[in-house]
């Protein structure tokens, strides 16, 4: 049984802080009782999410992200959680590389979408960070009959 879930990116203050805050929402929707965070393989520790992102997730969902800290990937935060969603197929690979252990716990939030990957917004428009929150959503629905 799947009782937590780290989504995971790079700096960890756009893709997996937004997917952190929807999959609160989501899975409290769903009546599913499962502890999320977020980190970054490479995180900027400590800085808050991007402002794109906070913008995105309030102005789609009406979510706080405001508050956000980025968090770095660490052997003692990835075994802490059942469950390691990226948003790319290098993600995967870079976990699987860093922490060979915990190889069947990492997947792609897209995983049951075909794959679909979530592409970084970073230093880009909003409306990238709109189309990445919007595949984690899809990302996240999907993972929702597993879970």
């Amino acid at each position: 049984m799947i009782n937590s879930v780290l989504m995971v990116c790079v700096g960890n203050i756009c893709r997996s802080p937004m997917a952190e805050v929807l999959a609160k929402d989501l899975f409290e929707k769903a009546g599913k009782k499962i502890d999320i965070a977020s980190a970054g393989i490479a995180a900027l520790v400590d800085h808050p999410a991007d402002l794109y992102a906070i913008e995105v997730v309030d102005a789609m969902y009406g979510l706080d992200l405001s508050q956000h800290q980025g968090q770095q990937l660490t052997r003692q935060v990835v075994s802490g959680y059942d469950l390691i969603l990226t948003m790319e197929k290098g993600h995967v690979e870079d976990i699987h590389r860093l922490f060979p252990q915990f190889l069947g716990r990492v997947h792609l939030v897209g995983k049951w979408n075909g794959d679909e990957e979530v592409f970084d917004p970073y230093k880009k428009p909003k409306y990238c960070f709109e189309d990445s929150l919007e595949k984690i959503r899809r990302g996240i629905n999907a993972w929702l009959r597993y879970l």
